[in-house]
């Protein structure tokens, strides 16, 4: 396999194989018959994670502000959700910043479009959404994707799917959902951005990385969707901001995904012209988001 075929293929790591894309290259420096169950998982997901990756600093952060809030809220005197096992007091989660679109459109607090990812509503969304940071994170940081692109990334989705979101419901939310979707998009545009340097892979190798894709789309699709605390206006899962991560990272994955071919750096070449569109659509999306927010958004003050 060409030197650029296969780093093109090495964000999905052994999925590729198992889907019938073929070998890949095993863990370095460890023959197979070795691995054990950890070394497997670590090589299919995971296969870049330290405790120095940009994925796992974004876990360990989101971690520590759910550990907070949930000890903040008997020191202010308020109590645990009832209706979320170990869910902090929505009031409080609203007060630290949760998706509020009237706030951020009444009273300018402009930071409610990044500060829902670091808050949780409860356990099982604060599990489910930083184990699949974790694993799809990982997948996009084993590509090559350095700290500073990783963290645009997960700030351009975030923030991408809050504004989107707010536009189109109005009711509060929060969690890492919109990064998490952001990365999934990253995984359709490496097969966008490296169609060219795909082209040695033989029979249906490029499909077998979009079966890939989808899958995994599917699979975080059925792991976040959760119903709305009845009655609270406050949602488990908000698809839209969810939705909007999706659409804001794959425009901006497409601006600054490295390509792999060497010749992706002459000008006019396929990957040149991929970025410039990507640059493109990342612009009118938010430009076209924010206008339908101030303009046309009608959202309602939240109170609980």
């Amino acid at each position: 396999m060409a030197p650029a075929t296969q780093k093109a293929v090495s964000m999905y790591g052994n999925m590729f194989a198992v889907c019938g894309g073929g070998n890949i290259h095993p863990i370095d420096g460890k023959d197979a018959r070795m691995e054990n169950y950890f070394d497997m998982w670590k090589f299919s997901f995971c296969k870049k994670l330290s405790f120095l990756s940009f994925t796992f600093i974004a876990v360990c952060v989101n971690t520590f502000f759910w550990i907070f809030t949930l000890i903040m809220t008997p020191i202010l005197n308020k109590s645990l959700d009832k209706q979320i096992f170990l869910g902090p007091s929505l009031e409080l989660l609203n007060s630290y910043g949760a998706k509020n679109p009237y706030e951020v459109q009444q009273h300018y607090q402009i930071w409610r479009l990044f500060t829902p990812v670091v808050l949780s509503v409860g356990f099982s969304q604060f599990f489910i959404m930083n184990f699949l940071l974790m694993l799809i994170g990982s997948m996009v940081e084993s590509y090559g994707m350095g700290p500073a692109k990783m963290l645009a990334l997960y700030v351009v989705s975030t923030v991408g799917g809050e504004l989107f979101g707010s536009s189109i419901t109005y009711n509060g939310s929060c969690g890492c959902g919109p990064a998490v979707y952001g990365f999934v998009a990253c995984l359709f545009t490496n097969v966008i951005m490296n169609w060219k340097a795909l082209d040695p892979l033989e029979g249906t190798g490029k499909f077998c990385l979009i079966f890939v894709c989808i899958m995994l789309f599917a699979m975080t699709m059925m792991m976040t969707y959760q119903k709305a605390i009845p009655g609270a206006h406050f949602e488990r899962s908000d698809v839209a901001v969810n939705m909007g991560g999706l659409m804001a990272g794959l425009f901006f994955s497409l601006a600054i995904l490295p390509p792999a071919r060497p010749e992706a750096a002459n000008a006019g070449s396929y990957e040149k012209k991929v970025s410039y569109i990507g640059m493109g659509l990342t612009s009118v999306y938010f430009l076209v988001c924010s206008l339908v927010f101030a303009l046309a958004a009608a959202p309602t003050q939240l109170r609980y």
